[in-house]
């Protein structure tokens, strides 16, 4: 029986250390003023900026993506997905590291922007109904 117990608590004890160690490896991005001019720091992504505007819109209406506090002249990648679909595309921010993108929603529910590049990455959502 102590045999066993012992087993097990060795089990334990490395499950528990190579979860302390993916928790580690998994903190979560930067934000992008403490990273310096939007830019990675370390192998971390900085966090930028997204705001889907408006939050709520009826199918087929007009969304509009703002990004801000990426670095300047940068070339991004976009995705917006939702439960069924999902679509993307390429945009290069300003001298400001923002970046502005407009277009006809398409489908119903949750619909969520991740956008990154210049070692940023930005998320946010809107919802059509």
């Amino acid at each position: 029986m102590t045999r066993g117990f012992a087993f097990l608590s060795a089990t334990l004890v490395i499950v528990a250390a190579a979860m302390l160690l993916f928790s580690a490896l998994s903190e979560p991005g930067v934000d992008a003023a403490k990273g310096g001019n939007g830019k990675a720091n370390g192998n971390r992504m900085a966090t930028a900026v997204c705001i889907a505007t408006p939050g709520s819109v009826a199918l087929g209406d007009v969304v509009t993506i703002n990004g801000s506090e990426f670095p300047s002249e940068t070339n991004l990648s976009y995705t917006i997905s939702s439960s069924g679909a999902m679509g993307g595309g390429a945009v290069t921010t300003d001298s400001s590291g923002s970046v502005s993108i407009s277009g006809s929603v398409a489908w119903l529910g949750t619909n969520t922007v991740t956008v990154t590049g210049g070692g940023a990455m930005a998320t946010c959502t809107f919802e059509v109904f």
